[in-house]
């Protein structure tokens, strides 16, 4: 059987400088996968076994230099040679290419037999280097030639990795191609097992981030720690082991990652916390095991997410903050007055990937497409409320995070001296009714008193804890459950909890026009309706038509700010 042809990406937006590519290397014999962008090409390198990539380099974004970062950056993927095929000439634009790991380049117009002498150049210098790491084993006796052979061969064929072939033919084990790593590296090559770690050492990391670096902490001294790591010729996981104590140096010793997670999943267990079961697989590359990809990725895209909260925390009012992409670049923006300043900028991929993450964990919408953001922090610990506006117009994206208020009882009633006996007098109403109506044209004002009274009465404390259903959520209120009218109907509250008393209800009406029908609502007990009645009057004229209907009349309360004036209620 021959070996199958060599797998070459195109990438370029161009499409008959893409049709050229592809009727040369056709010619040639060579297989071709065309892409006529930097995200087209990224997914084709997950879909299918690459062996060399030629890429544009001035593209929408993200360009060939991010593009070649990125390959490089994947350690499935980083023995994949890249040319560039480019117009630009200045030595600056190569030195960029050059320290995004681009192995060449050739310049537009490009001469036929130039590239293709380039391109068999770089496919023989890659067979080499796996034919040269196979002698070595031959030298050392681990294979025989006859199975280098036939393990070049198979790895021809199926466009697998030579150390993929050779573990496949049972001609040799991971620990073998370890022991060889380990003295190209000059490294030493450990076996860990629970009794030669210290256990208490390795549960002050976060076992997620263990997992997806694939390390393990063995021990540490004065000045360093030791750790396993399972891919140290990767220098993205590398930097990161090393940032995991970067107040000591760090000291790494090679294992393999079946080892490194069985450790992790054993001494876990014994400490009885919540873990799902988890396995570290590697398909053990020649030369060398590769971290897993995935894994490595989602760590950055958490971390990338992490920073994003922590941002959102420190936004004070009236400070807001921007996510903006544009055809040139995504970036963080923070915003206060008419100072703005860049706090943090994303590829195209990350940038879609938090976008995504936003409107997948935004809740409540209200009236005006506001939607509504809690997120939680571990260290401190906190958690907060955020309103979300998207934004979005032609070629460009904009996101709008503002930081809600969190109420705060000692801040409330140091505001007003008053608002402690205002609490108190509607506690004792409510108290008495277990239900109260309550109008004012300062919707937030009368939350404060509302949530104040809620967490007076010991409601917050229960579950279901209360709900407010707000017409916009001006302020955050911690041990409630907040709603906007389009997530709450009456109905499906009774439905809900027709076993026992419903939750406490503060529901805010969406104007005076509905208050005949939604004061029917009163029958029900733990209620407390807020419509905007403009005064006193109003208020009381619209009291007496309830009873002109014969509708229950509940004790009303008039608030605003100093000012609480009680309506008395009626049969």
């Amino acid at each position: 059987m021959n070996a199958a042809p060599s797998r070459i990406l195109c990438v370029d937006d161009e499409p008959v400088i893409l049709e050229l590519l592809q009727a040369l290397l056709t010619a040639e014999g060579y297989e071709t996968i065309p892409a006529r962008s930097g995200l087209e090409a990224l997914q084709k390198l997950k879909e299918k076994a690459i062996d060399l990539v030629i890429l544009d380099i001035k593209m929408p974004p993200p360009d060939g230099f991010e593009v070649c970062r990125q390959i490089k950056g994947e350690p499935g993927y980083a023995d994949i040679p890249v040319i560039f095929l480019t117009g630009l000439k200045s030595q600056e634009d190569r030195i960029q290419g050059i320290e995004a790991g681009a192995e060449d380049f050739i310049s537009k117009p490009f001469d036929n037999r130039e590239l293709l002498a380039r391109v068999r150049m770089l496919l023989q210098r890659r067979k080499i280097h796996q034919r040269r790491i196979g002698e070595l084993l031959v030298e050392m006796h681990f294979i025989t030639e006859k199975q280098l052979q036939a393990a070049l061969k198979i790895a021809g064929e199926r466009k697998i990795k030579v150390g993929e072939a050779l573990i496949a033919l049972g001609a040799l084990d991971k620990d073998k191609i370890y022991w060889v790593l380990s003295n190209q590296l000059k490294m030493n090559y450990v076996e860990p097992s629970p009794d030669t770690i210290d256990p208490d050492l390795v549960r002050q990391f976060p076992v997620e981030t263990l997992e997806a670096l694939q390390c393990l902490p063995l021990y540490e001294t004065a000045q360093e720690i030791h750790f396993a790591i399972a891919d140290p010729t990767n220098p993205e996981a590398v930097r990161a082991v090393k940032d995991l104590l970067p107040s000591k140096k760090a000291h790494l010793h090679l294992a393999l990652p079946e080892k490194i997670g069985a450790i992790l999943k054993t001494l876990y267990a014994e400490s009885h916390l919540r873990r799902t079961p988890f396995e570290l697989h590697s398909r053990a590359p020649f030369p060398v095991a590769s971290i897993a990809g995935k894994s490595l990725e989602n760590l950055q895209k958490e971390k990338q997410w992490l920073k994003l909260i922590e941002f959102f925390f420190s936004l004070a009012d009236p400070e807001v903050g921007w996510l903006h992409r544009d055809s040139k670049e995504c970036r963080l923006i923070a915003q206060r007055g008419k100072d703005l300043r860049t706090v943090a900028q994303y590829s195209e991929e990350a940038f879609e990937a938090i976008q995504l993450r936003l409107k997948r964990q935004a809740g409540a919408r209200d009236r005006r497409g506001n939607a509504y953001l809690h997120l939680q922090q571990k260290n401190p610990p906190s958690q907060g409320l955020f309103k979300i506006n998207f934004l979005g117009g032609l070629g460009r994206d904009l996101i709008r995070v503002g930081k809600i208020p969190t109420f705060s009882l000692e801040d409330f009633h140091l505001a007003e001296p008053r608002t402690l006996d205002q609490v108190r007098r509607l506690q004792q109403l409510f108290h008495e009714h277990r239900s109260l109506l309550i109008g004012g044209t300062e919707p937030k004002w009368v939350k404060q008193h509302c949530y104040a009274l809620l967490q007076a009465e010991g409601m917050t404390a229960q579950f279901p804890p209360p709900f407010f259903v707000e017409e916009e959520i001006e302020m955050f209120f911690p041990e409630v459950t907040q709603l906007t009218h389009s997530h709450f109907h009456w109905t499906h509250r009774r439905e809900d909890f027709q076993r026992g008393a419903p939750p406490c209800l503060f529901y805010e009406a969406p104007g005076c026009e509905h208050a005949p029908e939604i004061l029917q609502a009163l029958k029900d007990r733990n209620t407390i309706l807020y419509l905007p009645f403009p005064s006193p009057e109003s208020m009381a004229r619209a009291m007496e038509a309830l009873g002109e209907n014969s509708l229950p009349r509940p004790p009303a309360v008039f608030l605003r700010g100093n000012e609480i004036q009680v309506i008395p209620g009626g049969p």
